[in-house]
């Protein structure tokens, strides 16, 4: 058997039997579920997988922990000038920018600004700390959201994810610091 039915145990021939290759077929109806459940599970979701592959501790995922994160991004919009994050308050998600550009301040000055495919909120998810800072749309922003339970499930699970979101953290507290401001920052 070949494609999505592969692995599973199951022929299915041209009548609809199914064969069960000496085993019984409870069995391999139990299997057949488990096949279809799967294949639920799968839907390929281009987009969406498109932007997690852009965010380095994701792209180092298998391609089944893509989907199964694909399926649970939350679609947000945002308008100009509204915050989608606020510094200080609990963290609860974690944002990829789809379209659109924001602004990132710490303490009411701005320290970047991020376009399509950015991403962030990871600090206050990994280090169950309030948010670091605040996130203002510039223009109309299209985000994908994660919430706290499947990001941290997915990042922490690996150890090549783990590695590479302490990284972003540092690299993106860096970025904040006063001095780097100061110097014009890049």
């Amino acid at each position: 058997v070949r494609g999505r039915w592969a692995g599973c145990g199951v022929v299915v021939q041209r009548r609809g039997f199914v064969a069960g290759g000496g085993a019984p077929v409870a069995g391999r109806a139990r299997r057949w579920g488990r096949c279809v459940e799967a294949d639920a599970v799968s839907v390929v979701r281009p987009r969406e997988r498109a932007a997690l592959m852009g965010v380095p501790f994701f792209a180092l995922l298998t391609g089944p922990a893509l989907e199964r994160l694909a399926a649970v991004l939350i679609p947000v919009a945002a308008h100009p000038r509204e915050a989608v994050i606020t510094q200080g308050e609990r963290g609860d998600r974690f944002y990829v920018i789809a379209s659109g550009q924001v602004q990132v301040s710490v303490d009411g000055v701005p320290v970047r600004t991020l376009g399509a495919g950015a991403s962030f909120g990871e600090i206050a998810l990994l280090r169950d700390v309030p948010r670091t800072a605040s996130v203002i749309a510039e223009t109309e922003v299209q985000l994908l959201a994660l919430d706290r339970h499947h990001f941290v499930e997915a990042v922490c699970g690996q150890p090549a994810s783990a590695a590479a979101a302490v990284a972003a953290i540092h690299c993106h507290l860096d970025s904040s610091d006063p001095e780097w401001r100061s110097d014009g920052g890049a």
